[in-house]
Formats: structure tokens, C-alpha cells, sequence
């Protein structure tokens, strides 16, 4: 399952299934029943994610799960609050100290943009400003 967001109360996860994205409340996650993070050894196993350190002047960032297959999931990363005419940097993390990072120039205030993540990789998706 993948983490597409949160709320005060819950994680949001796609299920990866018919049920789509759901949220699933702090103390359920670590529980037996329903939704759980049961790995190829039939063992619960997750990232813990107690937060991130984004720069100040970070611009907001969704996923959206465009399509699903057993090896990876195709995802339309959704920018927010961008000032058209700035240059912004998308970068990539992948949690493991290798980041990639594309750029851009803002036509609007929210832009869409595609990416792929494989189901042995994590991904953390930031937006910032780029300095003239």
C-alpha cells in the first residue's frame, strides 16, 4: 500500500485495490485487522514516518495513483500554489540518500506531472523555488 497523504487523525493509503484510497486512523495501523503491511514473508513490515523536513518555501505535493500493476504503481504528482513564471525543482528522494530532480518553469498555479514508483522503491516527492 501506498501513502498518499494524511490528516490530524489518519493516514491516507491507496489500497491498491477496488477500495481505492482510504483513511486509515493512527491506532488501526497497528492492528491485525483490515488494512495491513504484510510483506512477501507474510510479516507486517512499513516504514514508520514520523514526519518530514521540507524547506520553508516548499510547494504543497499530492499523489494521485493513476494506474496500478503488481510491479509498480504510475502516479500524476500534483503541485499547488506555484507562482506562474517561477522556476521550481521537483525533486525525488528516495529515501536512501539518491535524488533526482527535474525543473521547470510554472505556467499556472498547479501543474501535474507523471512518475513511477516500483514496488521495492520509496519516493518522496518536493517542490521548491529555484533562485535567480
Amino acid at each position: 500500500m501506498l501513502a498518499v497523504g494524511f490528516t490530524k487523525r489518519a493516514i491516507v493509503i491507496d489500497t491498491n485495490s477496488h477500495d481505492g484510497q482510504r483513511e486509515v486512523a493512527d491506532g488501526n495501523l497497528m492492528s491485525h485487522q483490515g488494512y495491513s503491511f504484510v510483506n512477501r514473508a507474510n510479516t507486517y513490515y512499513a516504514f514508520a514516518v514520523t514526519g518530514f523536513k521540507n524547506p520553508p518555501n516548499a510547494a504543497p505535493v499530492s499523489l494521485e495513483v493513476t494506474k496500478e500493476a503488481k510491479s509498480a504503481l504510475s502516479l500524476a504528482v500534483q503541485l499547488r500554489s506555484l507562482t506562474p513564471g517561477k522556476t521550481y525543482e521537483l525533486r525525488r528522494d528516495d529515501l536512501r540518500g539518491n535524488l533526482k530532480a527535474e525543473s521547470f518553469v510554472a505556467s499556472s498555479s498547479a501543474k501535474k506531472l507523471p512518475a513511477t514508483v516500483h514496488v521495492d522503491e520509496a519516493a518522496k516527492f518536493t517542490c521548491v523555488p529555484l533562485a535567480k
